[in-house]
């Protein structure tokens, strides 16, 4: 069997926060989904909020489960 990445023993939270926000922008505008106007920059801002949130919560939730975080 193969052994899962352990991401933790590579990154920090805060990094791979940064690491996920970043790919999600680029990624958006690789794509198109985001555009430079005020209801696409202002919808993608609230949408990062949101999806940093309930990773956050989710993080302190499960805190100590995962080695390094």
């Amino acid at each position: 069997m193969s052994r899962m990445l352990e991401l933790p023993a590579y990154f920090s939270k805060k990094v791979f926060f940064l690491l996920f926000n970043l790919s999600i922008v680029i990624m958006a505008l690789v794509t198109g989904t985001l555009r430079w106007d005020v209801s696409s920059i202002v919808g993608g801002v609230i949408t990062l909020l949101f999806m940093n949130w309930m990773a956050l919560i989710a993080s302190r939730r499960y805190k100590g489960k995962y080695k390094g975080w």
